[in-house]
């Protein structure tokens, strides 16, 4: 792929990347300890998850490589990737890592010298297949209470799974249990029922948003999801995002918010 084009970027440091991902990305970048960032495609009116269709940001996004390389440099920056159970199901088969997007960066991602990220399931009512491939290698669950000791018994042994008490998840409550098992740079890739709560409960720091050049429409009746499902903020509450830096591939757009909740803002 061609090298991603800065059309933006705030005068702040970043980290930097081995030389072949830092010329690709066109410059550096850094995921900060203790912060949650969250990684989405959306078509450019703001869908987001065709619901009933599996691997829908792949629809969207049309594959992109461009895409594909941002989606596996975050994989690899991050140490937990956080994601539904609902996504697990419509992404069947995905094992969550960089490596899995393929050449040609696989091999620049390796050089980061990280591990994959540990996959992180969220799931109030319990929903997941034991037989999903993603969950052979182990995975940190968390759920209610209730549907805890269900889990326990029917997962592969090597998921720690973790009672976060009664549901609904609260979404401060699934970025510190992230954080307290040792994970100190947790990414989410949705889908947005997930992203609603935690943005919700301000446990979002930074977005990375993709802008596919499509429109994808949608019905009043339709599965088609925007970014944010099950939350409506009021117009005195809008969590506020600050622009920091915009890339472009073609007619892609790659969009990086610092986000702050309400009670942040001056």
């Amino acid at each position: 792929m061609d090298p991603l084009l800065t059309l933006f970027s705030e005068p702040t440091a970043d980290g930097e990347l081995p030389p072949d991902l830092s010329r690709l990305y066109d410059g550096g970048l850094q995921l900060a300890a203790g912060s949650l960032s969250a990684n989405f495609v959306t078509s450019i009116d703001g869908v987001a998850a065709l619901e009933r269709r599996r691997r829908s940001g792949s629809a969207l996004s049309d594959r992109n490589p461009a895409d594909r390389f941002v989606m596996g440099l975050l994989r690899a920056l991050a140490d937990a990737v956080i994601t539904g159970a609902a996504t697990v199901r419509s992404e069947g088969g995905q094992l969550w890592s960089a490596a899995q997007l393929g050449p040609p960066e696989a091999g620049g991602y390796s050089s980061l010298g990280k591990a994959d990220p540990l996959l992180v399931i969220v799931t109030a009512r319990g929903e997941i297949d034991p037989a999903e491939p993603a969950l052979q290698e182990g995975a940190l669950v968390l759920t209610s209470e209730v549907a805890a000791p269900g889990l326990r018994r029917r997962l592969p042994a090597r998921c720690d799974v973790r009672s976060l008490g009664t549901a609904p998840l609260r979404g401060k409550t699934i970025k510190q249990a992230v954080l307290d098992h040792g994970c100190r740079r947790p990414l989410t890739e949705g889908g947005p029922h997930l992203f609603g709560s935690l943005v919700a409960d301000g446990a979002v720091d930074e977005l990375f948003l993709t802008v596919a050049p499509v429109l994808a429409g949608r019905h009043a009746d339709a599965d088609r999801l925007g970014l944010l499902e099950g939350l409506a903020l009021p117009p005195s509450s809008f969590a506020q995002a600050r622009l920091r830096t915009v890339k472009a591939s073609g007619s892609y757009l790659f969009l990086r918010y610092g986000l702050h909740p309400v009670a942040q803002r001056a």
